[in-house]
């Protein structure tokens, strides 16, 4: 296949799209292989070698937005080859390259060398050197974000070609924007890992236990939560991607070229739209949306309301009646999936947006809330671990005895359980000068599961029994406790909709907590 070429095409000009699960299938592949490159090294390079499958380009060059608000050359292709940007060939766009840059939609340029600014730096003579007929700019952003473009020298088109060759990298691009932020999102969780390590040594030096058992696992929670948010939200991605990529072949045959300019219109608003409303305004705006639906006698307009709104089309839809009309379900669906992509993006800006405040918080011990899924664990492979990690501290004069009934699977988030475990036994060693004995014992009762944590330290004074709970309450000596430990154990169970109580006497204080646990029915199922 020629550069110029799509598909099989080989003429140096001019090519024709075959509208197919072939095409789309290309397409899906493409996205999928520059997705899974992890560095930017291969992903650029990536994204313009399979760009050549979709797309009928004789070169093309990458400009991304830099830190300080001009254009950087990422780099170029031409004929197979990817070449990183030179001194010689890139000084910064001209008045011509960045008029073209700041185009917010896909835009076509005939005969672009003919421009006589056009030939004024050396990136605009490689781009025309051989007079190409076309020009194609591609713009690259994701929601509001403007992250830069991909500039496309083309042989002969037809406006049809054109057409769909914009559709085709619409879709390209969005995923490259999409793919770029979380590969820069990448790099800055790398980063700040390096921060959090350092200071987790700092730590450890300072004979600080008790704060840094707590530290630990929370700063870990702050950051496995946020790619857990992550991971789901790329999960979510293929999979409407896969179903879009299915129903983009057989919508493209039954729309027209203005039947699909509005389409793309619509994708624009769901993409442009504000936050999402109450529910109260949201119940107006689709009972508005149904009656004039209905009175323009759209089918089943009571669905397609509510499509709307979650797509975050919010105000008028007179601009898209036509296409409801149509009374063609696939219309929606396919938009509804393409705006779903955007929206997951965003929870990744957001999850990215959370693992970045880790730093922070370890500054100000400040807890956040976490957001992931609930799987089954077993409660005592998490306390079996724990103990593991305290087994030095245990020999030296600590006598463990542990009790532990086979459990049915607790539905739960295990790490956070193992924060919890970490911190009463800890506090637990604390409270007895690392000498007594200290006994566990995990018991599977009718609806629950028991965890019972007993030490013969010097108790808790009854003044102050009900406080310990409480945020930055402690009665360490300064700096050697923050006071959130009890707090986050609270938090935690309290979030697994359980129990956490405790009763002391002098010699003897037992922290007793209760876990909703699944019944046999719900484990085999």
């Amino acid at each position: 296949m020629g550069t110029d070429g799509v598909l099989g095409g080989s003429r140096a000009d001019g090519f024709e799209v075959s509208v197919s699960s072939l095409t789309l299938g290309t397409l899906y592949e493409a996205i999928l292989a520059f997705s899974a490159c992890e560095q930017f090294n291969t992903f650029w390079p990536t994204v313009c070698k399979n760009a050549r499958w979709i797309m009928p380009f004789r070169r093309i060059c990458i400009l991304i937005h830099g830190k300080s608000g001009e254009f950087e050359l990422i780099g170029r292709f031409e004929k197979g080859k990817f070449s990183e940007p030179t001194k010689e060939l890139y000084t910064g766009c001209n008045a011509r390259l960045s008029k073209i840059l700041q185009q917010k939609k896909t835009a076509w340029f005939v005969r672009p060398w003919e421009n006589p600014e056009a030939l004024d730096d050396p990136l605009c003579q490689w781009l025309f050197h051989d007079e190409p007929e076309l020009l194609f700019f591609l713009p690259i952003s994701v929601k509001d974000r403007k992250i830069g473009g991909l500039l496309l020298a083309m042989g002969t088109i037809s406006e049809k070609d054109q057409t769909m060759v914009t559709a085709l990298g619409s879709v390209y691009a969005l995923h490259i924007g999409m793919t770029y932020i979380s590969l820069l999102d990448a790099q800055e969780r790398r980063e700040q890992e390096k921060q959090l390590q350092e200071a987790h040594r700092q730590l450890i030096e300072s004979e600080k236990m008790a704060a840094l058992g707590q530290l630990i696992a929370g700063v870990a929670h702050e950051i496995n939560t946020p790619l857990g948010v992550i991971r789901a939200s790329i999960g979510n991605i293929e999979s409407f991607l896969s179903e879009t990529l299915q129903q983009l072949p057989t919508l493209f045959q039954t729309l027209s070229s203005d039947q699909l300019e509005i389409f793309f219109k619509l994708l624009q608003t769901a993409q442009e739209s504000p936050q999402n409303l109450t529910e109260r305004e949201e119940r107006k705006r689709k009972r508005a949306f149904i009656a004039q639906l209905e009175s323009e006698e759209i089918e089943d307009a009571d669905t397609v309301a509510d499509t709307l709104v979650d797509m975050g089309i919010y105000e008028t839809i007179e601009p898209f009646l036509s296409l409801f009309q149509l009374n063609n379900p696939l219309i929606l669906q396919s938009a509804y999936n393409l705006s779903a992509l955007q929206k997951n993006s965003q929870y990744i800006n957001t999850a990215v947006e959370r693992s970045s405040k880790v730093v922070f918080a370890l500054k100000k011990f400040a807890h956040h809330d976490q957001t992931g899924d609930m799987i089954p664990a077993d409660i005592v492979d998490g306390i079996e671990t724990v103990l593991t990690l305290y087994q030095h501290q245990l020999k030296q004069g600590i006598e463990l005895t542990t009790h532990f009934e086979k459990l049915l699977p607790c539905l739960c988030y295990p790490d956070e359980l193992n924060q919890v475990w970490t911190n009463l036994i800890h506090n637990g060693i604390q409270a007895m000068d690392h000498q007594g004995s200290l006994k566990i014992e995990v018991s599977q009762q009718e609806t629950f599961i028991e965890v019972k944590i007993i030490d013969s330290g010097r108790g808790i004074p009854e003044d102050i029994k009900s406080r310990i709970f409480e945020p930055f309450f402690t009665t360490k000596p300064a700096g050697e406790g923050s006071g959130l430990g009890l707090d986050i154990c609270k938090k935690i169970i309290d979030k697994h909709q359980g129990t956490i109580e405790v009763d002391s006497i002098p010699g003897r204080t037992e922290f007793r907590v209760t876990l909703p646990g699944l019944s046999p029915e719900t484990v085999e199922k």
